[in-house]
């Protein structure tokens, strides 16, 4: 008896010891996302957000250039051409002023003014720190659609560490 005793008493600390590894681990993961999140934002200023759809749909956002291909579904309120078939959300623009800022200790806005593009006037991002972002566009001939997705290194492919 005293024998199973130690044997259960072995086995649960071997679980509580194991129990604990894994909340540490996850703790350092997250704390690795986050670093990552944050240089991605404030120091390289490039990345690139996905959105939970099926296909190739992508938003790469760098300090000089903007490249958005999104689908669109929304109302259109008549200035862009009848029957068009490119989304307002397909542009790439070179002029447009942006203001990063740190909306809590685990997110971040970029508020971007699209200049060159007469569609698009404003574009809003929330990035988390697990990776996880929101994408709103208010258009001027077009209601405001919003995308929920994922931030990536680069070009796309390349997931971040705390994945």
């Amino acid at each position: 008896m005293k024998k199973l005793s130690t044997i259960l008493a072995v086995i649960l600390l071997t679980f509580i010891v194991s129990q604990l590894n894994a909340q540490v681990t996850k703790k350092e993961k997250a704390a690795v996302l986050s670093k990552q999140i944050n240089d991605l934002v404030n120091e390289r200023m490039h990345f690139v957000f996905k959105g939970k759809t099926d296909g190739e749909y992508y938003f790469m956002f760098s300090k000089n250039e903007i490249i958005s291909y999104l689908p669109y579904e929304g109302f259109n309120y008549g200035s862009t051409a009848y029957n068009s078939i490119k989304s307002p959300m397909e542009f790439s623009s070179k002029k447009f002023d942006f203001s990063i800022t740190d909306k809590t200790k685990d997110s971040w806005e970029i508020e971007i003014t699209i200049k060159d593009i007469n569609d698009i006037q404003k574009l809003y991002f929330t990035i988390f720190d697990n990776g996880r972002a929101n994408l709103t566009a208010e258009g001027i001939s077009h209601s405001r659609i919003k995308y929920n997705g994922n931030i990536f290194i680069d070009n796309g492919t390349d997931y971040l560490v705390g994945r």
